[in-house]
């Protein structure tokens, strides 16, 4: 409403979410003349002056380059302009600090950017995603947009069931303190399909891997996955989502009606040359050719000079009499076994009869957990059986050669050194419990209660300090 005279300034200001940091110019179609630019990125203010000639009141546009739009969605607070004299000591002769923010909006995710694998077998081997099948499952997904610190993401599997009541984040966020009130979460809605991820620091845009174990479908398809994610931990505000796209194909294949120890095994870490013993009732008929595959995780192996044997169930005693010699081969490098049951031997395989199956020359993961074993059976070529046995393999006894506090006195704050010998290599990462974690860690506990039920430990305990000297 006044005119703009020559020596005269412009003052635009942004909203604090707005980045002008690398703004470079600025133009007008109706001010004559090239601005000065004058850019305050910390008070979110931009200064233009310089036009050539006065320019009458009126209307006119300002395009300001390069602007940062705001990392999250939502509106924005207002802009402002204001308009100062030419004079000696300029005062404001125009202004409005009122304009209404605009909306960001959120996007889709990009396409394509997800994967999974379900104990390290791709996409596309069909027994790794077969239907109604227990799986830990790895998840990773890609994200596009700017998380702030303590949002939130979630991650929805509709079509699975049974899902672990928390998921390990393997990858991408960051716990967001350091004591035990700011660790990253990840645990179940109370629908049993949503795993809701909180307690992180900001996340630039990248990769996140989630791992989680669940029960498949009962019916092969493409089964959708929804991705969201949030400004804030309690979800109001979204940021991006890919609404339905991603997808984790299933394959239909029968489960065989039984495969279970006949003897349950106690199995201890680094053990060797083992021999485990197993229950196999098949769907299908075994023919000449046919085969039974035990794939073993990647922690355990064979033994050289491996073997087995294939009998009756219905004879335990007599087993030895009713055996049947086998082929056996190691496929794909060394972690699965081939056994042809009719090839050599007397005893074929039939469907609705259980048959004892002993299997010789197992080496024992060197870290304790819970490891999956498969059983597939092959016919005709094809996969067309699956089940998978889980095995327990306990820890060796860790002794810990000694314990000293610093100071004994009561109630004082204190350090404690604890030195001991461990028989096992420790992988580095986070301790955690999962199937067949590959992360490792160091867990030390402490009582924290005497006989009167009083606190004999602040509940901070610190991290601790290697020494330099011993692993």
């Amino acid at each position: 409403s006044s005119v703009l005279k020559v020596g005269g300034s412009i003052i635009l200001h942004f909203p604090s979410t707005i980045d002008i940091s690398g703004v470079t110019s600025c133009t007008s179609a109706e001010i004559p003349g090239t601005f000065v630019v004058a850019v305050n990125a910390s008070d979110k203010e931009i200064t233009l002056t310089g036009w050539s000639s006065d320019f009458a009141a009126g209307s006119f546009s300002i395009t300001v380059l390069a602007i940062q739009n705001p990392r999250v969605t939502g509106t924005t607070d207002n802009f402002g302009i204001e308009i100062l004299s030419d004079a000696y000591i300029p005062h404001i002769i125009d202004k409005n600090l009122a304009i209404a923010g605009y909306t960001v909006l959120n996007l889709p995710m990009p396409a394509g950017a997800f994967s999974y694998t379900s104990h390290g077998e791709a996409p596309g081997v069909s027994y790794a995603f077969r239907t109604s099948d227990v799986r830990p499952w790895e998840i990773t997904f890609e994200v596009s947009r700017y998380i702030p610190s303590d949002g939130r993401v979630t991650v929805q599997i509709p079509e699975f069931s049974n899902l672990d009541s928390t998921c390990i984040v393997s990858l991408g966020l960051e716990d967001l303190g350091d004591d035990v009130n700011g660790r990253l979460k990840c645990e179940l809605n109370d629908a049993g399909d949503t795993y809701i991820i909180t307690q992180f620091k900001e996340f630039n845009p990248g990769s996140i891997q989630i791992r989680t174990t669940m029960t498949n479908p009962a019916t092969a398809g493409n089964k959708k996955l929804v991705i969201n994610t949030y400004t804030d931990s309690a979800g109001t505000l979204l940021i991006e989502g890919n609404a339905s796209d991603y997808e984790i194909a299933i394959a239909t294949m029968e489960r065989p009606k039984k495969v279970e120890w006949y003897q349950l095994p106690t199995l201890n870490a680094d053990a060797t040359n083992l021999t485990l013993e197993f229950i196999l009732t098949p769907f299908n008929n075994m023919a000449e050719d046919d085969r039974i595959l035990i794939k073993l995780p990647s922690e355990m192996s064979w033994q050289a000079g491996f073997g087995s044997r294939i009998s009756p169930y219905n004879h335990p005693e007599d087993h030895v009499a009713h055996e049947g010699v086998s082929l056996r081969t190691l496929v794909s490098g060394s972690d699965t076994l081939d056994i042809d049951p009719p090839d050599l031997g007397p005893y074929t395989i039939v469907n609705d009869q259980d048959n004892y199956v002993e299997v010789t020359g197992w080496n024992m993961p060197t870290q304790a957990g819970v490891y999956p074993i498969e059983f597939l059976i092959q016919i005709g070529g094809t996969i067309q059986e699956h089940m998978t046995l889980y095995v327990t393999v306990e820890p060796p006894v860790l002794a810990a050669r000694s314990v000293r506090p610093f100071y004994k006195d009561a109630s004082i704050q204190t350090i404690y050194q604890v030195t001991f010998t461990s028989t096992v290599n420790i992988a580095s990462g986070v301790f955690d419990n999962s199937i067949a974690s590959t992360r490792g860690g160091l867990l030390l506990r402490f009582d924290t209660m005497n006989s009167q039920g009083e606190e004999l430990y602040e509940t901070d305990l610190g991290t601790g300090v290697a020494d330099g000297t011993t692993t």
